[in-house]
């Protein structure tokens, strides 16, 4: 016997009974107790030290077993299978900003996510691991362009070429800005007179140069950010069967120092030479992940060989960068001072924005802050709105064609 369908409005209300329960639930912290601890210290167990036990995690929980000289969790899986997904990416994310999920800050936001995250596709998860399966239909760049020639940097020389080459100037580095009279001076003793300045200069910086606008220097100091080291890794011979489908690939362990790696070969032909191909590792630094400048190349090669990505002995070439300004990280209260120092810097006829002069992670992708570029000047000339600056996304699209 086939169940009666639910009426539309019986759906609704089950609906509107669902998130009642779920949005309190999702919302709330729930690692006050033992029940909700044990669980939080088994997932930082299996992520973090890849072992069921939880002897690093123990004593925020009563309901543990104690076997043969180990701490383990005495509730059953499932629930934790759920979460895995959700928590592992976080952790990743976490990484990336160079923040230690074992700390306090980083233990709240991902027994949070965690929570909010354990409703996914757990069939489809598992179905894909055991077919061992790649699922790249989803997120937001399953399908992206890339140059055939160039590599990123290409599509702003193109960019750049539409520009009138009398108006673009190099090398002028800025020692201060007088607000009061509108006026840059360079470190080379120029003085250059502006009615409105863009500025793409990272704002905790942008504040330290200003004149006349003393108050937000104090703020300067709260802006929080992570630095990264690229590194780079040619090889000789052919891709691995293992990743010549693979574009990039996340790492959440705390024992690989980086927590991304790009197969930057796969993306174009021409991005290493014949019978060569390449590598990229991103590795995040911070106060509370500190890096050896000297080492992390080395650590770099030897995390790959671990991986079983590489034969040391096909390593052909060495590269690495490290970028001061690499994320900027969100904190408590960002928001706030976002508001003040933008309402102050626009009285002074200047719009801080791209990735670092906006701060807001959540829109500095290099789409997003060519955006923030374009629309700042219709704002300037047209009064427009800023949408992308204003975290409206929606406008990608509809503000390139107009490019």
């Amino acid at each position: 016997m086939v169940p009666p369908r639910a009426s539309r409005s019986a759906r609704a209300a089950y609906a509107l009974l669902f998130l009642a329960l779920f949005v309190p639930f999702s919302y709330f912290d729930h690692n006050d107790g033992w029940n909700q601890g044990v669980r939080i210290a088994q997932l930082h167990a299996i992520v973090l030290k890849h072992t069921i036990k939880i002897d690093a995690y123990h004593q925020i929980t009563g309901d543990k077993a104690y076997i043969d000289g180990h701490y383990y969790s005495e509730k059953a899986p499932a629930m934790v299978v759920v979460a895995l997904p959700s928590f592992a990416l976080t952790v990743w994310f976490q990484k990336l900003l160079g923040v230690d999920p074992d700390q306090l800050p980083g233990w709240h936001v991902s027994e949070w996510v965690a929570t909010v995250g354990s409703i996914g596709n757990l069939p489809r998860i598992l179905e894909n691991i055991a077919l061992k399966r790649d699922d790249v239909s989803w997120g937001p760049n399953s399908t992206f362009r890339f140059p055939l020639h160039g590599g990123t940097g290409a599509i702003w020389q193109s960019v750049q070429q539409l520009l009138p080459a009398a108006q673009l100037h190099f090398d002028r580095a800025i020692a201060r800005i007088d607000t009061r009279r509108r006026r840059i001076e360079t470190k080379a003793g120029e003085s250059i007179e502006y009615d409105a300045l863009i500025s793409t200069m990272p704002l905790d910086r942008l504040l330290t140069t200003i004149d006349g606008l003393d108050h937000l220097k104090a703020h300067a100091p709260r802006f929080v950010h992570s630095s990264s080291h690229i590194v780079g890794v040619g090889l000789s011979g052919a891709v691995p069967d293992a990743l010549e489908t693979k574009c990039w690939i996340y790492f959440p362990e705390p024992q690989v120092p980086f927590y991304r790696a790009t197969v930057f070969s796969n993306y174009s032909p021409n991005n290493a030479p014949a019978g060569h191909w390449s590598l990229m590792a991103e590795v995040s630094e911070s106060p509370q992940k500190p890096v050896e400048l000297n080492a992390i190349v080395e650590e770099v090669v030897s995390a790959f060989a671990r991986c079983g990505f590489v034969d040391r002995t096909n390593v052909v070439s060495r590269w690495h960068r490290r970028l001061e300004h690499g994320y900027p990280t969100p904190w408590l209260g960002r928001d706030e001072v976002l508001g003040e120092v933008e309402q102050a810097l626009h009285a002074a006829g200047i719009y801080s924005r791209g990735r670092f002069g906006a701060w807001k992670y959540e829109v500095s992708n290099q789409d997003h802050s060519l955006m923030q570029g374009v629309e700042a000047v219709e704002r300037i000339l047209d009064g427009a709105a800023e949408r992308t600056y204003n975290g409206d996304t929606t406008s990608d699209l509809t503000s390139a064609r107009r490019l």
